[in-house]
């Protein structure tokens, strides 16, 4: 993957001839000169295996392990056609973001990489549901049957992975899970750069872990009214329970408790179909996409809801990318129903089914447009799409950059799609993407500079971070998520500005933070010095009192009205 990449770079930047250039030119890929002075083209002449450019043959220097004058690493250049020639590659030109040697062992151990078998990738690549490692080891899926690993869920536009977490990432200071999750409970009191892992903790700040240790989550998502611990001990709970205006799923009132109970804790339903008998459920069944129990309940408060689709005879739940893509999920086939009202464009992956077509009208498609039987439509390259909604599908980017109707609207990043129609192309490289690419909140272009990466600066209907994803991915969130009590940008932005009838702002610990209005006067303290507890709380404790001296006095007049008629 990464020597694809590079290569890329090298044949398509323009800069494969052996050429001295200015020091301050603003090209990319530049090697400097031992001497200070002088600067080549990094790609066409460092390590050529010519005569050496820089004065003092710096740029043709072989590795040597105990030359003192300059750190550095034995470094095999990238290059077409593909070369054994090994040189030293100075030290500065180590975790700089910038790839030079097969295998990425510049960048290997790097906060910004991830290490797999003999070879390193861009951690934005980590989970990302495409196998970027040739051991896998990227996309390694968590399993709930199992305790080993830490869960990382990865969201992208579309979907969300969850992955194992190898544990040298875990308080590494850098956030590789979403809202940061593998960043809490750690203690970095030490001074080392990477912390030490606190297992015990069960709630601070800014984050819960469930009882049974198998998720942590933004403490934000505690209460919440959406079942994130498969234990349900992030919704059913004294502490939910006793919280302001909380309304517990019901879910809560379908666990099992009591001393008949011999599942205690666990959720008894009754299953589907015509046996009514209630039954216990194992943790694993909950939220795992298949209903068990008749009244739904089992899946009905989950996560992520908007990426799934319900079949329709209620016995499984998938992703929304299976839609209509030629090949039943559902038992019902119901996922393969209707697909003419679901979407309204036709892309060019229709050739590849029906190659005697020479062109399609989308204006006067019809709904019993399908793939032939058996073969199912890649979801890089499906058949059918929404036009116009700003989401690019089809592989070509067609719903949005070359649908007719999309004319007077076109978004701005259709102006990196190829002339041919085949996709989304990267200034910086050349390289062609997918339209699920573009504009899922995941830089491809460049995956270092997450902030510069083009496919994912022109994006409508979405909420931009302010660092842009410098710190942290994502580097913008759908619109919706915008002031809804749930930190998506490492910044924070996108939960700063709101209305003060809706968030409390104050401060904990060294951060400025916020708690939802309805949580001020609580009776918790959730801010630095009480600050939530102290506006004017008196006021509301007093108005309360005097509610329920009334009320009080109220029913001890009729209790003695009572008295007295039954005297009498």
């Amino acid at each position: 993957m990464w020597t694809i990449v590079a290569l890329t770079f090298a044949l398509c930047s323009g800069h494969t001839k052996s050429q001295i250039l200015p020091c301050n030119s603003t090209e990319r890929f530049l090697f400097h000169c031992n001497d200070n002075n002088t600067c080549i083209d990094k790609f066409g002449s460092f390590c050529n295996g010519n005569d050496a450019l820089c004065p003092d043959g710096s740029d043709e220097f072989k590795y040597n392990a105990s030359l003192e004058s300059e750190r550095g690493i034995e470094c095999q250049v990238i290059r077409n056609p593909p070369s054994k020639r090994s040189c030293h590659l100075p030290h500065r030109y180590v975790c700089d973001k910038e790839l030079d040697c097969i295998g990425g062992t510049d960048e290997c151990n790097c906060s910004h990489t991830f290490q797999c078998d003999g070879q390193c990738i861009v951690k934005s690549g980590f989970c990302d549901g495409a196998p970027n490692c040739d051991d896998r080891s990227d996309e390694r899926q968590y399993h709930r049957t199992s305790d080993a690993g830490f869960q990382c869920p990865v969201t992208k536009l579309r979907e969300t992975n969850v992955c194992v977490l190898p544990d040298q990432y875990v308080c590494d200071g850098y956030p590789d899970c979403d809202h940061g999750i593998d960043e809490c409970f750690c203690d970095f009191t030490s001074g080392q750069s990477h912390g030490r892992y606190d297992r015990e903790s069960r709630s601070n700040g800014e984050c819960f872990r469930c009882e049974d240790d198998s998720l942590i989550i933004p403490k934000r998502q505690q209460c919440d009214g959406v079942v994130h611990c498969t234990d349900l001990s992030d919704e059913c709970s004294i502490e939910c329970d006793k919280k302001k205006d909380h309304e517990l799923p019901g879910v809560c009132n379908s666990r099992c408790t009591g001393i008949e109970c011999n599942c205690t804790g666990n959720l008894v339903c009754a299953p589907p179909g015509h046996n009514t008998k209630e039954r216990c459920l194992k943790e694993t069944s909950i939220c795992d996409r298949r209903f068990d129990c008749a009244n739904g309940w089992d899946e009905n408060f989950c996560p992520n809801e908007e990426q799934f689709f319900k079949c329709y005879d209620k016995k499984l739940i998938i992703q929304k990318t299976l839609l209509c893509d030629g090949i039943p999920d559902c038992e019902d086939s119901s996922d393969e129903l209707n697909c003419g009202s679901l979407t309204d464009f036709i892309c060019n992956t229709y050739r590849v089914f029906f190659p005697h077509i020479t062109d399609w009208d989308n204006n006067t498609q019809t709904a019993s447009v399908h793939p032939p039987p058996g073969r199912r439509v890649s979801k890089d390259y499906p058949l059918r799409a929404v036009q116009c909604d700003g989401i690019p599908t089809c592989g070509g980017l067609g719903d949005e950059c070359s649908a007719s109707r999309c004319a007077e609207s076109q978004p701005e990043f259709c102006k990196f799609q190829t002339r041919e129609g085949k996709g989304f192309r990267c200034k910086n490289s050349a390289t062609i993407l997918i339209g699920r690419e573009v504009c899922d909140g995941v830089p491809t272009c460049d995956k270092f500079h997450s902030e510069l990466s083009v496919d994912e600066l022109f994006c409508p209907n979405r909420f931009y971070c302010a660092d842009r994803g410098a710190n942290r991915l994502p580097i913008h969130i759908p619109q919706s998520g915008r002031c809804d009590w749930i930190q998506d940008c490492a910044d924070m932005s996108d939960e700063m500005g709101c209305s003060n009838g809706t968030h409390f702002y104050c401060r904990r610990g060294t951060r400025r933070t916020f708690i939802k209005a309805n949580e001020v006067c609580d009776g918790i303290n959730d801010c630095d010095s009480g600050l939530d507890e102290s506006q004017n709380c008196s006021t509301t404790y007093k108005s309360a009192c005097k509610r329920l001296t009334h009320s009080l006095t109220v029913w001890s007049v009729m209790l003695l009205i009572v008295g007295f008629s039954d005297a009498n």
